[in-house]
């Protein structure tokens, strides 16, 4: 059941006895379990964008692995729905997208790198210095 922290064991054994231990893996579990549920593809873009930030978050923080399969559905989800003809079709900021950009090419998708995000250039030409 612990198998995947065996190297670490021993030495939490030493700063923890069996019992608090055998809590901190249940609590570790329950919020494993909280994660995968998060990340289960819903059809609203706001939470669309919460679910690839907290990809994002998982991926650095080295934690990818242990949702490898939730993620994967999920990043399936938004390219069967968001991307037509290998262009993402969400209309969001910049930021979002690129982060969806990115994601999905990481994960192995076809997506084109486009022309710039309509409302990135009419606020770009908007705030010009003169």
């Amino acid at each position: 059941m612990y198998i995947f922290i065996f190297p670490i064991v021993t030495k939490f054994y030493s700063y923890f006895n069996v019992q608090e231990f055998d809590e901190i893996m249940k609590q570790i579990i329950m919020l494993k379990e909280k994660v995968r549920q998060m990340l289960v593809p819903k059809e609203n873009a706001t939470n669309l964008l919460r679910e690839v930030n907290l990809i994002d978050s998982i991926q650095r923080l080295g934690l990818y692995h242990h949702f490898e399969q939730e993620i994967g559905e999920l990043l399936r989800h938004i390219n069967n729905n968001h991307v037509e003809n290998g262009t993402i079709t969400l209309n969001e900021d910049l930021h979002s997208i690129a982060l969806v950009f990115r994601l999905l090419r990481q994960q192995g998708y076809h997506i084109l790198p486009g022309k710039p995000h309509p409302v990135y250039h009419i606020k770009h030409l908007n705030s010009s210095p003169i």
